[in-house]
Protein backbone atom coordinates (compact mmCIF):
# COMPACT_ATOMS: atom_id res chain seq x y z
CA UNK A 1 0.00 0.00 0.00
CA UNK A 2 2.73 2.46 0.97
CA UNK A 3 4.69 1.64 -2.19
CA UNK A 4 1.64 2.30 -4.40
CA UNK A 5 1.06 5.60 -2.63
CA UNK A 6 4.70 6.54 -3.11
CA UNK A 7 4.61 5.70 -6.84
CA UNK A 8 1.42 7.71 -7.38
CA UNK A 9 2.81 10.60 -5.40
CA UNK A 10 6.11 10.50 -7.30
CA UNK A 11 4.19 10.75 -10.57
CA UNK A 12 2.22 13.70 -9.19
CA UNK A 13 5.44 15.32 -7.93
CA UNK A 14 6.94 14.94 -11.40
CA UNK A 15 4.04 16.87 -12.89
CA UNK A 16 4.44 19.59 -10.28
CA UNK A 17 8.14 19.80 -11.19
CA UNK A 18 7.29 20.18 -14.88
CA UNK A 19 4.73 22.87 -14.07
CA UNK A 20 7.25 24.76 -11.93
CA UNK A 21 9.78 24.62 -14.78
CA UNK A 22 7.21 26.04 -17.19
CA UNK A 23 6.48 28.90 -14.78
CA UNK A 24 10.23 29.53 -14.37
CA UNK A 25 10.77 29.74 -18.13
CA UNK A 26 7.76 32.05 -18.46
CA UNK A 27 9.04 34.36 -15.73
CA UNK A 28 12.48 34.43 -17.33
CA UNK A 29 11.02 35.24 -20.75
CA UNK A 30 8.87 37.98 -19.25
CA UNK A 31 11.93 39.48 -17.56
CA UNK A 32 14.02 39.41 -20.75
CA UNK A 33 11.20 40.90 -22.84
CA UNK A 34 10.67 43.59 -20.22
CA UNK A 35 14.37 44.50 -20.25
CA UNK A 36 14.31 44.76 -24.05
CA UNK A 37 11.16 46.87 -23.97
CA UNK A 38 12.77 49.13 -21.39
CA UNK A 39 15.65 49.67 -23.79
CA UNK A 40 13.46 50.37 -26.83
CA UNK A 41 10.25 51.74 -25.41
CA UNK A 42 7.86 51.29 -22.53
CA UNK A 43 8.15 48.16 -20.36
CA UNK A 44 5.20 46.17 -19.05
CA UNK A 45 3.67 47.57 -15.89
CA UNK A 46 3.73 45.13 -12.99
CA UNK A 47 6.46 42.84 -14.31
CA UNK A 48 8.17 42.69 -10.93
CA UNK A 49 4.86 41.65 -9.30
CA UNK A 50 4.23 38.93 -11.86
CA UNK A 51 7.78 37.61 -11.52
CA UNK A 52 7.48 37.70 -7.73
CA UNK A 53 4.19 35.80 -7.80
CA UNK A 54 5.69 33.34 -10.28
CA UNK A 55 8.72 32.79 -8.04
CA UNK A 56 6.57 32.06 -5.01
CA UNK A 57 4.36 29.72 -7.03
CA UNK A 58 7.18 27.77 -8.62
CA UNK A 59 8.94 27.43 -5.28
CA UNK A 60 5.81 25.90 -3.77
CA UNK A 61 5.35 23.58 -6.74
CA UNK A 62 8.99 22.51 -6.68
CA UNK A 63 8.89 21.46 -2.99
CA UNK A 64 7.29 18.09 -3.67
CA UNK A 65 9.49 17.42 -6.68
CA UNK A 66 12.63 18.27 -4.73
CA UNK A 67 11.63 16.00 -1.84
CA UNK A 68 10.94 13.19 -4.31
CA UNK A 69 14.47 13.53 -5.70
CA UNK A 70 15.99 14.07 -2.22
CA UNK A 71 17.41 17.38 -3.46
CA UNK A 72 17.11 19.17 -0.12
CA UNK A 73 20.15 19.63 2.08
CA UNK A 74 20.66 16.94 4.69
CA UNK A 75 23.21 17.30 7.46
CA UNK A 76 24.20 13.93 8.81
CA UNK A 77 27.39 14.70 10.69
CA UNK A 78 26.16 12.99 13.86
CA UNK A 79 23.81 10.38 12.39
CA UNK A 80 26.47 9.11 9.98
CA UNK A 81 28.00 7.25 12.95
CA UNK A 82 24.73 5.54 13.92
CA UNK A 83 23.76 2.13 12.65
CA UNK A 84 21.19 1.85 9.84
CA UNK A 85 18.19 1.30 12.11
CA UNK A 86 18.89 4.19 14.47
CA UNK A 87 19.64 6.49 11.54
CA UNK A 88 16.31 5.55 9.90
CA UNK A 89 14.38 6.22 13.13
CA UNK A 90 16.09 9.58 13.70
CA UNK A 91 15.40 10.59 10.09
CA UNK A 92 11.79 9.43 10.40
CA UNK A 93 11.26 11.49 13.55
CA UNK A 94 12.84 14.51 11.84
CA UNK A 95 10.50 14.06 8.90
CA UNK A 96 7.52 13.94 11.27
CA UNK A 97 8.69 17.20 12.85
CA UNK A 98 8.95 18.67 9.35
CA UNK A 99 5.44 17.41 8.62
CA UNK A 100 4.12 19.28 11.64
CA UNK A 101 5.97 22.46 10.69
CA UNK A 102 4.81 22.47 7.08
CA UNK A 103 1.25 21.58 8.11
CA UNK A 104 1.19 24.61 10.40
CA UNK A 105 2.68 26.76 7.63
CA UNK A 106 -0.02 25.56 5.21
CA UNK A 107 -2.70 26.34 7.76
CA UNK A 108 -1.37 29.89 8.24
CA UNK A 109 -1.15 30.43 4.47
CA UNK A 110 -4.80 29.36 4.13
CA UNK A 111 -5.74 31.73 6.99
CA UNK A 112 -3.89 34.59 5.28
CA UNK A 113 -5.57 33.85 1.94
CA UNK A 114 -8.96 33.85 3.63
CA UNK A 115 -8.23 37.23 5.18
CA UNK A 116 -7.20 38.55 1.79
CA UNK A 117 -10.48 37.38 0.27
CA UNK A 118 -12.59 38.96 3.01
CA UNK A 119 -10.66 42.25 3.01
CA UNK A 120 -10.46 42.56 -0.79
CA UNK A 121 -6.68 43.04 -0.74
CA UNK A 122 -5.12 43.43 -4.19
CA UNK A 123 -1.57 43.77 -5.55
CA UNK A 124 0.02 47.21 -5.43
CA UNK A 125 0.89 47.80 -9.08
CA UNK A 126 -1.64 45.80 -11.09
CA UNK A 127 -4.49 46.07 -8.57
CA UNK A 128 -5.40 42.39 -9.03
CA UNK A 129 -6.33 39.93 -6.29
CA UNK A 130 -3.72 37.26 -5.70
CA UNK A 131 -5.25 35.19 -2.92
CA UNK A 132 -5.64 32.28 -5.35
CA UNK A 133 -1.83 32.02 -5.48
CA UNK A 134 -1.77 31.75 -1.69
CA UNK A 135 -4.34 28.96 -1.85
CA UNK A 136 -2.12 27.21 -4.41
CA UNK A 137 0.92 27.68 -2.15
CA UNK A 138 -1.05 26.31 0.81
CA UNK A 139 -2.00 23.23 -1.24
CA UNK A 140 1.66 22.76 -2.20
CA UNK A 141 2.63 22.89 1.46
CA UNK A 142 -0.03 20.28 2.27
CA UNK A 143 1.27 18.05 -0.53
CA UNK A 144 4.80 18.52 0.79
CA UNK A 145 3.69 17.57 4.31
CA UNK A 146 2.05 14.45 2.89
CA UNK A 147 5.28 13.60 1.09
CA UNK A 148 7.18 14.01 4.37
CA UNK A 149 4.77 11.60 6.08
CA UNK A 150 5.33 9.06 3.30
CA UNK A 151 9.10 9.40 3.66
CA UNK A 152 8.85 9.10 7.47
CA UNK A 153 6.81 5.91 7.16
CA UNK A 154 9.30 4.50 4.67
CA UNK A 155 12.12 5.26 7.13
CA UNK A 156 10.25 3.57 9.97
CA UNK A 157 9.61 0.62 7.67
CA UNK A 158 13.35 0.50 6.90
CA UNK A 159 14.16 0.60 10.60
CA UNK A 160 11.82 -2.33 11.21
CA UNK A 161 13.60 -4.58 8.68
CA UNK A 162 16.07 -7.11 10.00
Amino acid sequence: MLTKLQVAYDKFGGWLGVLSNIILVGAMLLTVINVLLRRFGTPFAGTSEVVGFSSATLTGLALVYSQKRKAHIAIDIITAYFNRRVRAVVLGVGLLVGTAMFSMAAWQVFVRAGRMVSSGLVSETMHRPYYHLLYLLGCCLVFFAIRLIIDALLNFQEAGKK
